[in-house]
């Protein structure tokens, strides 16, 4: 066949015509649609098909576009599914649910109705009668439910009981099931119009590719409302498939839902899949151990895809992925048999930074090192940590600190220590000077810096991960609308700020520091209760030696505040 047939279906020939039928591969997915998915299709397939609830001013002329389907034609002639897996699963439910409800229903329009159904959901003979399968299978390797969507497809005497059936293609389909005996008890005389629009009027775009690999490339370009594959499902198939050949592919899909379940715990990347991170975080030790210091990075999939994925038929891969997540997951989870008090404190403020990067870093370092010698691993956590300090405050914004930190991992790549003292480019001053505009502008990396701050505090006790943390103005914002302050601007000053609890946050936020004391040192009583005060060492300091807070106050605890990251850069290697 060609490499590629690109063509403009409606549902009825895409679903008839297809003749060896449709195959979900194993390395999918597991079916997600939603019931919530499911009422915004059923919403708009009812407007579509029966405007207004008048069947005779729908336009013959019109159709519905329901979106793409990209398959390529596997051996047996299967269409095997790529992308659009949750739609076709989706409309081969609703069809059968509008089977089923028309069961009872005699009269010719129905009957026609229903056998078009049959033929797009079974293998049957010319006339639509005699069943001989379904027209789908499902392989997901990971997906326990699939037994469940083939019994809801199949044949059967009697109607099937919603106690017994618990997954998402049940739920979905009794949804339908619900929706549809709703609209057949309102408008009997309008029902066989309904799903025979759906299936005349409603158009799909297949995309059929001679080749798996043409596929996977065409599907990731295409944007709709399904559950398209994410950069990690791509790779899952490529690695599924090394272990298929090893005879090893069900621990395989076992180990990656672990996999899966500890990422979606650790790793929250906006906009994307939490498994692409882990793969992200991968990427950058393989840049480093190649020694790649360019700071124009490619997006993983364009990285990866190299030579056939190259890298994916290595076994050491995958194992390499859960080096990785295990020792973000003993992070998160505080694993004190695995790292000191000290050491976690420093990667509490790494995972928290506002940049990403210093946390690849430490990815590289781990993999590359691996027995994590407690001197040098904390004398790296602190170079790191200096490091994305600096450049926040005189060189903001990613682009810049890639520099330093890829240099490093190429560093490390190559046998060599980071060091990071070629970047010392900063005198004393100059950094008190830019330390002014870096207070008033860098809001994420502010934050960063108070994470660091509260760690400076040899008396702070290890935070929980889990805990919710926002940034207190001590002196409260909404009192310098009265103009208590000689310099307004003051209010935004670092030596104003600080960590604490989100819930404490809400509550303290626009009192005065007479009334925040209490808060802060847990004495407030309301309603009988004491409320439990904050964790933050240096806020429980403050209360404690502070009666008041004023702008000399703020002023002096900034300057404590920059000469500390002064003498902490001084320490690490990093001042001029």
């Amino acid at each position: 066949m060609a490499e590629l047939s690109v063509d403009q279906n409606q549902v009825i020939r895409y679903f008839q015509d297809n003749k060896k039928g449709f195959l979900i591969p194993d390395y999918q997915r597991p079916y997600a649609w939603t019931e919530e998915q499911c009422r915004m299709l059923w919403d708009d397939l009812l407007t579509f098909a029966v405007p207004e609830i008048r069947t005779e001013i729908f336009d013959d002329d019109k159709d519905y576009y329901l979106g793409s389907i990209v398959t390529f034609r596997n051996k047996a002639g299967q269409s095997e599914v790529i992308d659009g897996q949750q739609r076709i699963t989706t409309l081969m439910l609703l069809l059968r649910a509008f089977y089923e409800s028309s069961s009872s229903m005699k009269d010719d329009s129905t009957r026609a109705m229903r056998n078009e159904i049959a033929k797009c959901i079974w293998q049957t003979d010319e006339f639509g009668i005699e069943k001989k399968g379904l027209k789908i299978a499902t392989a997901i390797a990971s997906d326990d439910d699939k037994e469940e969507f083939l019994q809801i497809l199949a044949v059967r005497e009697e109607p099937l009981n919603s106690k017994n059936y618990k997954s998402l293609y049940a739920k979905n389909y009794f949804f339908f099931e619900k929706q549809i005996a709703e609209f057949k008890d309102k408008f009997p005389s309008y029902f066989a119009y309904f799903p025979n629009r759906i299936m005349l009027h409603c158009v799909l775009f297949p995309i059929e590719t001679a080749s798996q690999d043409t596929a996977l490339l065409i599907f990731s370009t295409l944007n709709d409302r399904g559950l398209p594959l994410s950069d990690s499902d791509i790779f899952y198939s490529k690695l599924y498939r090394v272990f298929k050949e090893r005879n090893e592919k069900d621990e395989f899909v076992e180990k990656w839902k672990t996999l899966s379940k500890i990422c979606e715990t650790i790793f929250h990347p906006y906009n994307a899949n939490p498994m692409d991170e882990l793969f992200m975080k991968y990427m950058y030790y393989v840049r480093a151990t190649t020694g790649e210091t360019s700071i124009w990075t490619k997006g993983i999939r364009s990285y990866f895809e190299k030579n056939d994925y190259a890298l994916f038929k290595d076994v050491s891969v995958f194992t390499m992925l859960q080096q990785i997540a295990f020792f973000w997951n003993d992070v998160l989870n505080q694993d004190l048999t695995r790292f000191s008090e000290d050491v976690l404190k420093r990667l509490f403020i790494i995972y928290n930074a506002s940049n990403i990067l210093p946390s690849h870093f430490v990815t590289v370092y781990f993999l590359i090192k691996k027995d994590l010698e407690e001197e040098l691993f904390i004398d790296l956590l602190d170079k790191v940590i200096a490091c994305t300090l600096l450049y926040a405050v005189c060189k903001p914004g990613q682009d810049y600190l890639r520099i330093p930190l890829y240099n490093e991992m190429a560093k490390m790549g190559s046998g060599q220590p980071a060091d990071f003292t070629q970047y010392a480019v900063w005198s004393e001053q100059q950094i008190r000077t830019e330390f002014v505009q870096f207070q008033s502008t860098r809001n994420q990396a502010l934050k960063f810096m108070l994470y660091w701050w509260m760690y400076q505090n040899p008396r702070q006790e290890l935070l929980s991960n889990d805990l919710k943390l926002s940034v207190e103005h001590i002196y409260a914002k909404k009192r310098n609308i009265e103009g208590a302050l000689e310099k307004k601007e003051n209010i935004e000053l670092i030596g104003n700020k600080s960590l604490i609890e989100s819930k404490l946050n809400i509550r303290a936020s626009d009192y005065r520091f007479e009334d925040k004391r209490q808060y802060y040192l847990g004495t407030r009583v309301v309603n009988g209760k004491r409320n439990p005060g904050t964790q933050i060492v240096d806020l429980q300091d403050l209360a404690q030696t502070h009666e008041t807070f004023t702008e000399e106050d703020i002023l002096a605890r900034n300057e404590k505040m920059l000469q500390a990251l002064i003498d902490y850069l001084r320490e690490n290697g990093l001042l001029k």
